[in-house]
């Protein structure tokens, strides 16, 4: 009667090599993938906010949220509150699928998240200006697009409405580690990535690294004020027309040495 010859164990070991190996070479290729994926339903979500930004302007006699600060004719209310009943009242939308996990839970707990794929938020309580308690997420608007603003003072910098020259240019909403922010052309690149936030408040400098974030391989994701959607590379950030003085023509910042494997910026 025959035996079967079965695996020597020498066979077996070489066996589980070849599928190490083939693994080790697909691993690098499954992530890509993935992080691909990631990338297109980030921008799918900029999309949907382009919707909601759009109907917001309808029903608003074409202006955009007036930002946080009190304006001119009242109080300022933030783009979340403002939105809200457009965009319901699920946070999915609010999170770019690289950046789900804020940097402490809703009780205040370290999740161990770290920039570029940490969230803003979970906030723990109301404010005022339209902050709600546990809102959360990963895109910041530009504070420049509101319809009314406080930077120092200086309400004719700021967009108001989509309906202006140059609206491919003007950002609007982006993949960020903070829920707005104001850059300045004099803003410098951040020191380091994962730099934290700026200060904030009236007036404030440095909050171009709120968006000078590595979230998609060296670039960002970011809407525009005419609802178009693109990946735009971290050193192009500083020419864009943020605001209506940003001076897009200046010379490019000293790129600090976390920045300085990414292409040069081919937008002059």
């Amino acid at each position: 009667m025959d035996k079967r010859k079965g695996f020597t164990l020498i066979e077996l070991l070489v066996v589980i090599a070849i599928i190490a190996l083939l693994m080790a070479m697909l691993m690098p290729a499954l992530a890509r993938v993935r992080r691909q994926a990631r990338g297109a339903a980030c921008k799918a979500n900029l999309h949907q906010w382009a919707v909601i930004f759009s109907m917001y302007t309808d029903d608003n006699r074409g202006y955009n949220p007036t930002g946080p600060y009190f304006a001119a004719g009242g109080p300022g209310i933030m783009w979340m509150s403002a939105l809200r009943k457009y965009a319901g009242d699920s946070n999915d939308l609010y999170f770019c699928p690289m950046a789900t996990i804020p940097e402490n839970d809703r009780f205040g707990r370290p999740t161990g998240a770290r920039h570029p794929y940490k969230a803003w938020g979970v906030y723990d309580n109301d404010r005022p200006w339209g902050r709600r308690k546990y809102d959360v997420g990963s895109y910041g608007i530009s504070e420049y697009a509101g319809a009314a603003g406080a930077s120092g003072g200086r309400w004719d910098i700021f967009w108001k409405t989509p309906n202006v020259k140059y609206a491919g240019e003007i950002p609007l909403l982006a993949d960020s580690t903070y829920l707005d922010g104001a850059p300045k052309d004099s803003d410098p690149a951040p020191q380091w990535e994962g730099q934290p936030r700026a200060s904030g408040g009236i007036n404030p400098s440095g909050e171009m690294n709120h968006f000078c974030i590595n979230r998609h391989n060296g670039s960002i994701n970011l809407l525009f004020m005419d609802s178009s959607v693109k990946e735009i590379p971290l050193k192009c950030l500083w020419k864009l027309r943020w605001s209506r003085d940003f001076d897009i023509y200046l010379n490019d910042p000293a790129w600090t040495p976390w920045m300085k494997r990414f292409p040069e910026c081919s937008i002059r």
